[in-house]
């Protein structure tokens, strides 16, 4: 199975038969049609937490959680990657390559905010690079450059 393929079982909504379960071991047995999966787009389904896997190097690690304020799933948490067994820890860890994390979504959000500055901050930076450029050559903007900066 690939990482991309493992889904998230949202606990807290499912109905899971506890006679039969043992979340310490990840193994879980629901109710027929019991299972919920989360989803980011259904305001019902959507958890509190962003939940991502990560690099699993201490270092890495060590870096989510300062900047973003990020942890790591425990098998105490309503998050299950479908299939997959908490190690001695009781975190999630796929193919002892990555490492499944959350962070709250308040901290998510502004994450997202930062690098989409970041980003239209480096275009607009490329603009006025390319246009003070033209200006020093004493070249006229073609066409195409009037239509694609629109002046």
């Amino acid at each position: 199975m690939l990482l991309r393929d493992i889904k998230l079982v949202d606990l807290n909504r499912s109905k899971i038969d506890k006679r039969k379960s043992d979340p310490e071991k990840g193994i879980f047995v629901f109710e027929p049609n019991g299972k919920v999966y989360v989803s980011w787009r259904d305001p019902a389904t959507r958890p509190q937490h962003y939940v991502k896997w990560n690099r699993n190097d201490p270092r890495d690690i060590a870096h989510w959680r300062v900047m973003w304020g990020y942890s790591e799933v425990t098998a105490k948490d309503p998050y299950w990657p479908e299939g997959e067994k908490p190690n001695e820890a009781g975190h999630y860890v796929y193919k002892t390559d990555m490492i499944l994390m959350k962070c709250p979504l308040e901290n998510y959000v502004e994450k997202r905010k930062k690098e989409i500055e970041k980003s239209e901050l480096a275009v607009a930076s490329k603009r006025r690079e390319y246009e003070a450029l033209v200006k020093q050559k004493g070249v006229q903007a073609t066409d195409i450059e009037q239509r694609i900066f629109g002046e």
